[in-house]
């Protein structure tokens, strides 16, 4: 998987030149939709169980619809399943993290208060607030088939930085404190409304 990712961002760096940049103007305006899948590192939360032995990438699917120039807000939805062994017991996991995400896009006053100095053509970076909850199933498949489920409150605030490769297509990566993974990459298509 690792190595797939770093495969598809090599390519990324090839043909990004081949496009015209987006000017910081049209990196994030009102109206936009953006529509975002990635992968991530686990955090501790990927693991209720506490066992550390299991690698699971966690998966992440968010919408966000801008609704002022700074500001976007919509859905999130992360996805982690994995095996665990703790002290010779196999379980089944699954962590479902429900919730809204907020995003503060800073590129237009960066590049204000810089005068452009930095050249944030195509580039989007902004700040994230996630609340939500998180549903923690167990399942014991040796002894007792039963499920413990888990519903917990959980707030993730963290940045991320967005390139766009055409005006439609954006790779991000971003990390997030309280969330299933502390850092995601992935790909960003966006719209218009």
């Amino acid at each position: 998987m690792k190595k797939a990712l770093l495969s598809v961002l090599a390519m990324a760096a090839i043909i990004i030149p081949s496009y015209g940049q987006v000017p910081v103007s049209e990196v994030f305006q009102v109206g936009d939709i953006l529509v975002s899948a990635g992968v991530g590192i686990p955090s501790r939360y990927s693991t209720p169980l506490g066992a550390s032995e299991s690698v699971s990438i966690p998966t992440i699917i968010h919408a966000e619809f801008g609704i002022q120039e700074w500001f976007s807000v919509g859905p999130v939805i992360g996805l982690t399943a994995f095996p665990v062994t703790v002290q010779n017991v196999d379980y089944s996991s699954q962590i479902i993290h429900l919730g809204a995400r907020a995003s503060f896009h800073a590129t237009s006053l960066i590049d204000e208060a810089t005068d452009g100095e930095f050249g944030l053509d195509g580039i989007d970076v902004y700040g994230v607030f996630m609340p939500g909850l998180v549903l923690f199933n167990v399942i014991n498949n040796d002894t007792d088939p039963r499920v413990l489920p888990a519903l917990r409150a959980r707030v993730g605030l963290g940045a991320g930085v967005r390139y766009y490769l055409t005006p439609s297509i954006g790779v991000f990566v971003e990390g997030v404190a309280g969330f299933q993974s502390f850092a995601t990459g992935g790909v960003t298509f966006k719209f218009k409304r």
